[in-house]
This record gives structure tokens, sequence and C-alpha cells, in this order.
């Protein structure tokens, strides 16, 4: 018999009424609710072993530090700043999510949880951070240049993106993070840009679980047989710069570069913004957005707790 993964979820919430209603309604899915009501032993508990956790649900009232202080802490750390935080919204009014957001919160959840919300949530929060990890692992197995100083790339499919993605992360700062950012921006290029798979269109994509297969089937059509995505990349004594070049029509890059109330709740969307949160000091799209320079600063290793 085949026995499916279980995912551990850490829940920071001094409510026991709410853990226990998130066990209730995650009783028949695959996560393991691992419960803490003390905020600061919880952060010790991350730091300790963060491969462990696949996601953390952070209640406003915990004991020992405030639950927004918690969360700008999770977001201070290279060690566990790519695990989602999602958090729960005491009232789910637009100026209470919009904080949680600028804090650093992947998702918002306002109370009373409805019990459909929770799940899918949790289901986009987990499928994200175990991309997130692959390509961490695969960029710490992945043995740097060190010599790379200017570079040309074409790439065409995910496979090429994961590659150059973890090739280029070698020879930044902190290659762990820089190789979720970069991938990242690589992927929406190829499915955004040359393969022009909208927003809504992934959106169904996802509930559908087709996103891989439609990549496939658009990267088989003659009609993007020959786009490719550019990458240059130009390091110098202050700086790396990647800059992408995508064969799209651009989009509105504006939208995208936070995570606003209107989409809190979508199955998607936050590439851009875990980029930046993630690995690049900042994005400068040209022209109609196919073009973006993504610059990361050369000091200091970021080897805060």
């Amino acid at each position: 018999m085949t026995h499916q993964k279980k995912y551990t979820i850490m829940v920071v919430d001094n409510n026991l009424n709410d853990v226990n209603y998130l066990r209730d309604v995650l009783a028949k899915k695959p996560y393991k609710i691992f419960h803490i009501s003390d905020g600061e032993e919880g952060f010790k508990l991350l730091l300790q072993d963060p491969e462990t956790y696949s996601a953390i649900i952070l209640g406003q009232n915990i004991d020992q530090i405030n639950g927004l202080k918690l969360l700008y802490r999770i977001n201070s750390s290279s060690t566990i700043k790519s695990i989602p935080v999602i958090i729960e919204a005491a009232t789910g009014s637009f100026e209470e999510i919009d904080i949680c957001i600028r804090a650093g919160a992947r998702y918002c959840i306002p109370k009373p949880f409805e019990e459909k919300i929770m799940p899918q949530i949790l289901a986009t929060a987990i499928r994200d951070q175990t991309r997130y990890t692959e390509t961490e692992q695969a960029a710490l197995n992945t043995k740097p240049l060190g010599t790379l100083i200017k570079a040309e790339f074409k790439i065409k499919t995910l496979k090429d993106a994961q590659h150059i993605g973890n090739l280029l992360a070698g020879e930044c700062p902190n290659p762990r993070l820089a190789a979720v950012g970069i991938t990242e921006m690589l992927i929406n290029a190829i499915e955004h840009g040359n393969l022009g798979i909208n927003y809504a269109e992934k959106t169904k994509l996802h509930e559908k679980e087709e996103w891989l297969s439609e990549i496939d089937r658009r990267l088989a059509h003659p009609v993007n047989a020959d786009k490719f995505v550019q990458v240059i990349f130009d390091k110098s004594d202050s700086h790396i710069n990647i800059r992408i070049t995508d064969q799209g029509e651009g989009f509105n890059w504006r939208e995208y570069q936070t995570l606003d109330n209107k989409r809190v709740f979508d199955n998607h969307g936050r590439g851009i913004v875990m980029a930046r949160s993630l690995t690049f000091e900042s994005l400068i799209y040209h022209d109609k957005g196919n073009d973006v320079e993504c610059i990361i600063p050369l000091g200091a290793v970021d080897n805060s707790l």
C-alpha cells in the first residue's frame, strides 16, 4: 500500500479553539500539525531544523512575542525566510490584510476560517515550497564555476531554467536563495512571456493540476518552436546584473511588484514578489515588461538568524 507523504505544518497560536478547528479541517489531508503557543520557542525550532516545516500558520495572539513581530523576524532570516507563512487576520479588513502582507505574510486568512479556503491555501503554499526546496537543494549540489564574469544564454524549457538558475546562483553571495529568485524569473519569462499563459489561465491550470502538461503542449507547438529567453549575466565589483528578455508581448509588471489583497487567496502569482524578497535588491523592467534587469548586490553573505 502506498503511503501519502505527510507535510509538517507549524501552528504558532495560543487559541486552542482555533488550533483544534484546524486539526479537524485538515484531518483527512496529508498534513501533520505541530502546535506551539510560544513564539520565541517556535522561532528557535525553525532555526534549528528549517527543513522539517513545509509551512507556518501564525496566529495574531501568541506567547512571548507579537505575531507580526515574529513574522518580521522570520522574513529577516536567510535560513527560514523561504518557508511560507500563513497569518490569521482577526478582522479580515483591508487595512489588516495590507499590514500582514507588507510584513511578509505569503497568505492571510480572515477569521472565522472558511472550511474550504485553508486546505486550498495550504496546498498552494506547499506546492510552491516543495519547488523552492528542490531548487535550493539542486543549487547546493551544483558546483560553482567561480570565474564567471560575463555570459549569455538562450533557454527554452523549464529544465533549462532550472539548470541556468542553479549555475548562476553559484556565482551569488547566497546561492541557496539566489537559485529560487533567478529560477522564478526565468520560469516567468518562459510561461507568461514566450508561451503566453496569462494569469487567469494559470489559475485554472493549477486548479486542474495541468500546468506542466500545458507548458509541454505549448512548447511543442510550431508557433513557439524558435522562441527563446535571452539571459545575460554581468558581474562587477559591486553587484550582479542578470538581464532576462523574453519574446512575449509583455505585461503590466507594476501590478505584480507587491502582493495586494486582491490576490492574497489566489493559487499562484507570488513568483516576482518572492524573487524580490529572497534574492534581488531591485528588479528594473524596461519597455513593455518583457525585459528585466535583476540586481544582486555583492556585499557580505547574509548569514543572519
